[in-house]
């Protein structure tokens, strides 16, 4: 039986996560939450919303639906809603002109709709009163999680992985099986996560040894490239997902931290998989370390030692734990530095680069009135760096009228540098006389307080093409593109217009994968997960000023 409880918590959760993000999204800050009855503003009549919502797989009225709208008013956040009838109705009246952001939750249905991407413009005395709106029904997926003997395992957490990180979770009862319910059409790797501290292994007196087992994704794969992927239709269950778990040996990783405070007490040392987990340790007094039970895999190791306002951090390094220990790792730890640089613009166009185009709305959402935004004085253009492994980054700098700026407080280690909220691209960076190729920027060991020059071109590329499948234009398909090589960087996506059609523009030179996602893929490729789409991806090449046409396939669902 559905847990209808959690379901719901998550649902608000999700609901209240996409508001936010969409708030945040336009460049504005929250404040708080203003709730309650809306009244207008008294010289603008009044708005209003009607309409109702349906199951998008049958068709049928959605009861007690919650549709909400939000919107930034009053100096906080403002959220007006309302639940749907026994027919699917619902109405949102007396409210204060504006833009709002449309969200949809109901318990056992989830929105297809990107968070954010439903807006709305509401003018004074105007009602809109025929939306229709749908939710597709969730799924489920079940099984049995087994040991090496295929005994049921208790007390797993088992989670379902979709774009590189997990959605929802369950735990194995007293027969090994678990549920895993809730969950948006899509395709999913499902793995069993053992609880277990990282500690050495356990000391025998019988001449038995520890069992040890790593997390273990469907069907007995250790890494998530080896796992079978799990296809879940919209009110589908699918059963029979069983986890056989892989027996590993217990291994530690171990090293030495460097730039200890003399009685330095609080410092630490974290290791962290590509995915996102992984455990840590505390640094002995020696600056020795160990952290135990790593699972075969590739992971960063960085210590870190905070205290009484001294904040000190190494540049993470990157090992692999295979079938046997990893030892004598040395983490140096340094000081966050601030650098100071000059950005040279190569063009008149990267000075004076304008925002990049929004993506157009999905096909079927409810009709948008475009916004008549009034004309504000061009923002001064960002340097940003982000850690080339995701899980660190410095705050922007502000780039001044003469190309200057400087990034505060940098911890050590190795970024992508780039210019936000820009169609340029940076050629290239230089750290004192030590010259890099492309937007990498390597602070491993610190900038030894070297000038930082940044040589920024303007991105003029347009790639651009037709979707199709067996039964002709694809309408909304989503067409990701994705960096070749080099570090992992955020893909890019656009959407198909009615007729199949597709643009990105702003394209900095160089080698992309390119491809149209499957409808169960949508909303599941990760920050440079790729690699479920190398059999579907096609390489281009895009040159500077350079316009590539490539139509693409994709499969009928």
């Amino acid at each position: 039986m559905r847990n209808r409880s959690s379901s719901s918590r998550w649902d608000r959760h999700s609901a209240c996560r996409a508001f936010c993000l969409a708030a945040l999204g336009c460049g504005l800050t929250a404040i708080g939450f203003a709730q309650g009855t809306p009244v207008a503003a008294s010289n603008d009549k009044p708005a209003g919303v009607e309409g109702e919502v349906r199951n998008a797989i049958d068709g049928t009225p959605v009861e007690r639906a919650h549709v909400s709208l939000g919107r930034f008013g009053n100096g906080g956040q403002e959220r007006y809603g309302a639940l749907t009838n026994v027919e699917g109705k619902f109405a949102i009246l007396n409210l204060p002109p504006g833009n709002y952001n449309l969200m949809l939750d109901r318990v056992g249905f989830v929105d297809m709709n990107s968070p954010g991407s439903t807006t709305l413009l509401l003018r004074a005395g105007e009602k809109k009163d025929a939306m229709k709106l749908k939710l597709t029904p969730t799924g489920t997926i079940t099984g049995r999680v087994l040991d090496g003997d295929g005994k049921p395992v208790e007390s797993v957490q088992v989670m379902a992985e979709s774009g590189g990180s997990g959605r929802r979770g369950g735990v194995t009862d007293d027969r090994g099986m678990y549920r895993i319910g809730g969950l948006h059409p899509g395709k999913y790797r499902v793995k069993a996560v053992p609880q277990e501290m990282p500690v050495p292994p356990e000391i025998r007196t019988d001449n038995t040894v520890e069992v040890h087992y790593s997390a273990t994704y469907h069907p007995s794969a250790l890494d998530a490239k080896s796992a079978t992927r799990v296809l879940l239709g919209a009110a589908t269950d699918v059963p029979g997902i069983d986890i056989h778990m892989v027996r590993t040996a217990i291994l530690h990783v171990s090293g030495k931290v460097a730039g200890l405070p003399p009685g330095a007490q609080n410092a630490g040392v974290s290791l962290r998989s590509q995915g996102g987990g992984g455990n840590g340790a505390m640094v002995r007094q020696d600056g020795s370390f160990e952290v135990w039970r790593p699972a075969p895999g590739k992971y960063t190791v960085q210590a870190t030692y905070h205290n009484s306002g001294a904040q000190l951090s190494s540049a993470p390094v990157e090992i692999e734990v295979g079938d046997s220990d990893v030892e004598n790792i040395v983490l140096q730890l340094m000081a966050p530095e601030d650098i100071h640089g000059q950005v040279d613009f190569l063009d008149e166009e990267a000075r004076n680069s304008p925002q990049p185009n929004q993506p157009p709305a999905p096909p079927g959402a409810p009709t948008v009135t475009p916004t008549v935004t009034p004309r504000r004085p061009p923002q001064p253009q960002r340097i940003s760096l982000r850690g080339t492994d995701f899980r660190q980054s410095a705050q922007p700098g502000e780039i001044a009228d003469d190309g200057s700026f400087t990034l505060l407080k940098v911890p050590p280690g190795k970024y992508h540098l780039s210019i936000l909220g820009s169609r340029v691209y940076v050629q290239s960076v230089q750290l004192g006389q030590i010259a890099m190729e492309g937007a990498t920027l390597d602070l491993r060991n610190g900038s030894g307080g070297a000038t930082l020059g940044v040589r920024v071109a303007s991105a003029t590329g347009v790639v651009q093409g037709t979707v199709r499948d067996e039964k002709g234009p694809v309408a909304g398909a989503r067409v990701l593109l994705g960096e070749e090589t080099g570090d992992r960087v955020n893909p890019s996506i656009a959407m198909a217009k009615e007729d199949g059609t597709y643009t990105f523009t702003g394209v900095a030179p160089g080698k992309y994968k390119i491809f149209a996602m499957d409808d169960a893929d949508l909303g599941a490729v990760g920050q440079g997960n790729l690699e479920d789409y190398e059999d579907v991806a096609l390489s281009i090449e895009v040159a500077d000023r350079q316009t590539v046409n490539k139509d693409l396939k994709r499969k009928s669902n």
